[in-house]
């Protein structure tokens, strides 16, 4: 019954996502409208999150403050998840969003 598989496979994702998914880098991040969503269901969802690092251009203290605020990082599931902002070239950018 494919209903049945649909639904195996969506369990089997969630328990990913509740078990599993410790880490993600998410490359080239701009801060579009479909980067924040993705990031933000990451953020809201991931239960196990040890640390979400967003590989940006330099951007400065304002533009970052503002991607925490959009991003829902205050919200986040897991307690011990660190959001890192750093350049291409690993560089981590000051004024980090750890907790």
């Amino acid at each position: 019954d494919p209903k049945v598989k649909n639904v195996l496979h969506y369990n089997n994702l969630i328990e990913c996502l509740d078990l599993h998914l410790t880490e993600i880098d998410l490359i080239d991040y701009r801060g579009s409208t479909s980067e924040i969503k993705l990031a933000r269901f990451f953020v809201l969802e991931a239960s196990v999150l040890k640390v979400m690092r967003f590989g940006v251009l330099w951007r400065n203290n304002e533009w970052r403050a503002d991607h925490r605020k959009r991003l829902s990082l205050n919200d986040k599931v897991s307690t011990e998840a660190e959001f890192v902002f750093e350049t291409s070239s690993g560089q981590r950018l000051e004024n980090l969003f750890a907790h």
